[in-house]
């Protein structure tokens, strides 16, 4: 199917979450530039954020698949980054994790070489360089990988998949960069992503992985030993593209998160810290969603959800409203074919920001979060009062790519006008936005 182009590209973009807060917009002042596109290696499939040279800034480490690269991308604080670092690797990378595999505080890299079947060590350093360290060989390929410590030595032990059903364990031996394989889990067909957690609140690593061909989640209960239960399938999606662990429903359970390419949906799976969850509940997407992450974005204390969509060049923003249920998504054009999203604060203003890794762009896409967490002034219609009717005049004046005055929110426009400013002081605050909020059509 052809490409489409995105109408709704544009230099400057405002990180504005619908529903339970809205950025505070000036009525007159600089033009502020919002959005960073950031030049990586060829066909970049998966980032990794973490502190690489140790000065409180939150880097980005890149996976390039079609020119055998990584690329480092050095912040330099307040939203600014250097030029990429590139570093060689092994054929083809789809994904990498990062963490500290020998103890000397500096943030290392195992990448997943899926063209030659290896794992590619890249040992960070203070200066935000690396060193190629170590190539260890996977019987059967490297697909995903994740890093957690699975036997409580203090080591990163490593899980591998080898996108055919297999995930290959190797524990950590001595503190360096040598790994002896463990065990090998049979998951479902295709395993393409997966990641460490505690479904159980036990203290110890579980593992869940999402396998492309069969449309399932194998869960692994981890055990004191290192080694695991055998999985629990739950069917997902078809063709699930990733998979998250997070408390997406504000209750102090992990959930899990899926993306599924077929379908067009997050799907979201409620956990009860015993391993077991709820039957699935989706959510539609904008097309092609191929990454998920989790944060409060809006700081109302309640998580919100990401979900990069290749296919439309956006990544989608769910407001979370407490009860584990979301506000329609706002959409926010980023890349073409973004393959995976982050959410970190790059800037150091306390509320999170957000990265996508773009493949067909060749860059880093990285927007600044711009949202006011704890009012919104002005009245946009001249009545007197702040009512929703000026909430949704400013989304439309901020968001509307069409040029038809309308921002569509789900399938319909914001339209309510009750009165909001509740002590006459020509305020909007968090808490009057969440009653509008729970009477907008979903």
């Amino acid at each position: 199917m052809a490409r489409a182009n995105n109408p709704l590209k544009s230099a400057a973009l405002v990180l504005l979450f619908l529903g339970l807060t809205v950025a505070h917009v000036p009525a007159v002042g600089p033009p502020i530039d919002f959005e960073r596109s950031l030049t990586v290696g060829t066909e970049p499939t998966a980032m990794a954020i973490a502190d690489f040279n140790n000065d409180d800034n939150a880097d980005i480490a890149v996976a390039n698949s079609g020119d055998d690269t990584v690329s480092v991308i050095l912040s330099l604080g307040g939203g600014t980054f250097r030029n990429s670092l590139t570093f060689a690797v092994g054929r083809t990378p789809m994904a990498l994790a990062a963490g500290d595999l020998d103890r000397d505080g500096a943030t290392d890299l195992v990448i997943a070489n899926s063209g030659d079947r290896t794992l590619t060590v890249l040992a960070g350093s203070a200066s935000g360089a690396f060193s190629n360290v170590a190539t260890l060989s996977t019987p059967s390929g490297a697909r995903a990988v994740a890093l957690a410590d699975v036997n409580r030595d203090g080591l990163l032990d490593l899980a591998v998949s080898d996108g055919n059903r297999t995930i290959l364990i190797l524990i950590a031996r001595g503190g360096g960069w040598q790994f002896d394989p463990s065990s090998v889990l049979t998951a479902g067909e295709a395993p393409n992503a997966l990641t460490f957690c505690d479904l159980n609140a036990d203290g110890i690593s579980d593992l869940v992985v999402a396998n492309n061909l069969d449309g399932t989640v194998s869960i692994f209960l981890g055990n004191p030993l290192g080694t695991f239960l055998p999985p629990a399938e739950i069917s997902v999606g078809a063709f699930p593209s990733s998979v998250t662990v997070a408390d997406a429903s504000n209750d102090g359970r992990p959930d899990i998160l899926v993306t599924s390419e077929l379908t067009d949906e997050l799907i979201v799976l409620a956990g009860h810290l015993d391993g077991t969850f709820d039957d699935p509940v989706t959510l539609p997407t904008a097309g092609v969603p191929e990454g998920v992450a989790v944060r409060d974005l809006n700081g109302d204390g309640i998580p919100d959800v990401t979900v990069a969509n290749s296919f439309a060049d956006t990544v989608s923003a769910y407001a979370g409203v407490g009860d584990g249920t979301f506000a329609n998504p706002v959409e926010f054009p980023v890349g073409t074919t973004p393959f995976a999203v982050a959410t970190i604060d790059f800037n150091g203003d306390g509320k999170p920001d957000l990265a996508t890794v773009n493949l067909d762009e060749d860059t880093v896409t990285v927007l600044l979060n711009t949202t006011r967490f704890d009012v919104i002034s002005g009245d946009a219609d001249g009545s007197g009062q702040i009512t929703s009717g000026d909430l949704a005049r400013t989304i439309q004046e901020l968001f509307d790519g069409d040029g038809d005055s309308i921002l569509t929110i789900g399938d319909g426009a914001v339209s309510t006008n009750a009165g909001v400013d509740a002590n006459n002081d020509r305020h909007v605050r968090v808490s009057a936005v969440t009653s509008i909020v729970s009477r907008l059509p979903r």
